[in-house]
């Protein structure tokens, strides 16, 4: 009993045995990690899950899947384990660069107001430490003269206008610098953009210039336009498909092994696939606050691999009915019928036969009139259509402009 045989029992499916086992491994060994995050997985109750999550959190307090549980249920905030760091801005008026968002609320070298829907998060050589940073709220853009104030403040730091119901400044959307990356990216930035460079522009002309071809096809094979046919001739075909009795190779896995089987050949084959634990990723995410400041935080979530799951494949002989032969009629008339039902034995014997699926199939051709030339062409159509149909009847149909190739589906008598 071990770990791998809870995760076979796991990707099966059979969560009720995979729970048990993981519970075996866990009394065994218990500081068996990966156990207890399977437990995490399949515990049914919030109170189970909080006391398995605490127990790993014991064993690896940076579990990715503990820690993600805890956060979820807001049972731990993360933002104590993130670092404070300043915004920075540029002086419009000055051109004084990388101001502090906290710091200088008005630029030292000039004296102008911040404007806080101008801050960045700086580049890594740039950062600013925030210490014993106490956070109230976003700050408020004063009504009267549009100077950031504290989210604590009643009346504007500029002008002395009251802030009540001012409106809160606009906050720059997440970075995340995801692992192995050496640059932060905004969230709605697709990842590869940044490597893209200059052939974003580029790789957006070539999708139009795609888009238009596809269209410009699209058009002319739904293109059409009227025209009218002459009924020349009938034609049907019948079929019986005739099955015999008798021993066929096939394969399952053995646990659905039929029970007539014979000749049985046994391999172990893979099966299916199961997601293993294999460490954790970790990403930076930067949070702007909207007061100057951003946090800037790990988050980490544990990485899978796959793993095949083996089992036992069953090759094997079997006596079934099987597809042996077909009788065909078919002729270019309107006097359809069945083909003989000949048979070389009947019953449950090998070698015995019997009659299977029966297919049928009623097609009409016609001559298209297309200008001074007449084009025959031929459509499958349903028995009560066909029947009814007379040769030399007259019909109306759309065709396609550029092939000419006739639309059956519109077939209209005239």
């Amino acid at each position: 009993m071990s770990l791998n045989d809870a995760l076979t029992a796991y990707a099966q499916g059979n969560h009720a045995q995979a729970y048990r086992l993981a519970q075996a491994v866990t009394e065994a060994e218990p500081n068996n990690e990966n156990a207890w995050v399977l437990l995490l997985t399949l515990a049914e109750t919030d109170a189970e899950k909080a006391e398995i999550a605490e127990r790993i959190l014991q064993i690896n307090p940076q579990n990715p899947a503990a820690l993600q549980y805890q956060v979820k249920h807001g049972q731990r905030d993360l933002s104590k384990d993130a670092k404070v760091y300043e915004m920075l801005w540029d002086c419009e008026f000055c051109a004084s660069p990388k101001l502090l968002g906290k710091t200088h609320r008005f630029c030292p070298h000039c004296g102008a107001p911040q404007a806080a829907d101008k801050r960045y998060f700086p580049e890594e050589e740039d950062k600013i430490a925030v210490q014993d940073h106490q956070y109230f709220g976003a700050d408020k853009l004063c009504p009267a003269c549009g100077t950031a104030n504290s989210g604590q403040a009643d009346f504007c730091q500029q002008c002395g206008s009251p802030l009540d119901g001012s409106k809160q400044v606009e906050q720059r959307g997440d970075q995340l610098r995801a692992s192995g990356e050496s640059d932060f990216r905004a969230l709605d930035e697709p990842a590869e953009d940044k490597k893209a460079g200059g052939k974003k522009g580029c790789s957006w002309i070539v999708l139009a210039v795609f888009a238009l071809i596809i269209g410009s096809i699209l058009v002319v094979m739904l293109w059409t336009k009227e025209a009218s046919a002459v009924l020349e001739a009938h034609q049907w075909t019948r079929i019986i498909n005739v099955e015999r009795y008798g021993p066929q190779s096939d394969s399952e896995w053995c646990d659905s092994l039929p029970r007539n089987a014979y000749n049985v050949d046994r391999k172990e084959e893979v099966r299916s696939h199961r997601q293993v634990p294999d460490g954790e990723k970790c990403d930076t995410r930067r949070v702007d606050q909207g007061d100057g400041t951003y946090v800037e935080r790990q988050e980490c979530h544990m990485v899978y691999r796959k793993e095949p799951v083996y089992d036992t494949r069953c090759y094997f002989t079997v006596d079934r009915w099987a597809y042996a032969r077909k009788l065909e009629t078919k002729a270019a008339d309107k006097k359809p019928y069945w083909p003989k039902l000949d048979l070389v034995r009947e019953g449950t014997c090998n070698g015995c036969e019997r009659a299977g699926e029966r297919n049928e199939s009623y097609v009409l051709h016609f001559s298209l009139h297309n200008g001074k030339e007449n084009t025959p062409f031929t459509c499958e159509v349903p028995f009560e259509q066909w029947d009814r149909a007379q040769v030399n009847s007259k019909w109306k149909l759309e065709v396609g402009v550029l092939m000419g190739e006739a639309r059956c589906d519109s077939l209209q008598l005239q």
